[in-house]
């Protein structure tokens, strides 16, 4: 089996370029969030993509606002190659 047929057969998925396992959250019956199963995001490559998160991030209480850091200037500023700074 190749890697990448390995990959399809554990359910990754290409998304605006980046690998994708996404692990759908799941709740106690107290309402505690929780993984069945680990989950990967390839969060970056020489530049960011932290909308790789959406699915995660959007699975746990609206109330604590975790998707809401998705659409917040830092984290677009992220996604720009000039955000980056070489200088301390």
């Amino acid at each position: 089996m190749t890697p990448e047929q390995l990959f399809e057969a554990w359910g990754g998925v290409m998304e605006n370029g980046y690998a994708v396992m996404h692990a759908p959250v799941q709740r106690s019956p107290a309402g505690t969030p929780y993984l069945t199963r680990p989950g990967v995001v390839l969060l970056s490559r020489p530049q960011v993509n932290p909308a790789g998160l959406q699915a995660f991030l959007t699975g746990f209480d609206a109330g604590l606002q975790f998707d809401h850091y998705l659409s917040a200037p830092s984290a677009r500023a992220m996604t720009r190659p000039a955000a980056i700074s070489t200088t301390s």
